[in-house]
């Protein structure tokens, strides 16, 4: 009886770790800071950690950040600027959402990444994905790196990104499904759920819209009003001058003798 007992019990703590694991990637209550629907997390809430502002809290600023990039390179969010761009959270061995998002995002990247719009996939998960380790995901994944970078760094600023920067929240592996959407002046322009088709339409026709705002490093300059007659170019040369014309015909005297 104890030798049936065994492996049926075995089995069933191997099924709940199963479907643990599978699920793992994101916590529900991780899409809204606690607090309940659209409040903003307290320092206390989050044991000390910077607070998270409500996730409908669009047009704050994105704060300066730097990270690795999938070639080992740093990547500096100045090299943003003036771009419009789409980030997000993941990592590379979640076996079931991940995988759709980075679907979503491919999808955005084929419509809007030659026409500048940027792409980060952030990893929450540093000491696996290594900077060799994106690389292989991205050729596995044939991500286009022109226009979409694969993120790591250390997990500490990882969690600043997340927190201060993106306004997410993320608690080791479980992350946010949000895809967020920032303007061309560094702002955010709205969180996306990455894993709803009408969510992620509704980004792509909002980013269509930003790309029709000017790049504020490409302003105009204005015309200049103080310039006056002096500083204007000679006016163009004449195509003929007096002396390429025939003289005038000399008109015959009346008063001439026959």
């Amino acid at each position: 009886m104890n030798d049936l007992l065994i492996p049926r019990v075995l089995a069933t703590l191997v099924m709940i770790c199963s479907v643990t694991f599978l699920f793992g990637c994101k916590d529900e209550k991780l899409d809204q800071p606690s607090g309940g629907p659209l409040a903003a997390a307290t320092d206390e809430d989050n044991d000390g950690r910077p607070s998270i502002p409500a996730l409908d809290s669009t047009g704050l600023e994105v704060a300066p950040f730097r990270l690795i990039k999938q070639d080992g390179e740093p990547m500096d969010s100045a090299e943003l600027a003036g771009a419009v761009y789409v980030a997000h959270f993941f990592f590379t061995a979640c076996p079931v959402e991940c995988p759709k998002m980075i679907q979503a995002v491919e999808r955005l990247e084929h419509q809007f990444g030659h026409l500048g719009v940027r792409f980060l996939s952030i990893t929450v998960d540093p000491d696996n994905d290594t900077p060799e380790r994106l690389t292989r995901y991205a050729r596995e994944h044939k991500i286009d790196l022109r226009h979409w970078s694969l993120l790591t760094g250390t997990i500490a600023e990882i969690e600043s990104v997340a927190h201060t920067v993106f306004r997410l929240p993320l608690e080791k592996l479980m992350h946010s499904e949000k895809l967020v959407l920032v303007d061309r002046q560094s702002q955010i322009a709205g969180f996306y759920n990455g894993l709803d088709a009408e969510s992620t339409d509704q980004l792509a026709e909002r980013a269509r819209e930003l790309l029709l705002v000017p790049d504020p490093g490409e302003a105009v300059p204005p015309p200049d009003t103080t310039a006056d007659d002096s500083d204007l170019p000679p006016p163009p040369a004449s195509a003929f001058e007096d002396s390429d014309l025939p003289p005038p015909p000399v008109a015959e005297s009346e008063d001439a003798a026959p």
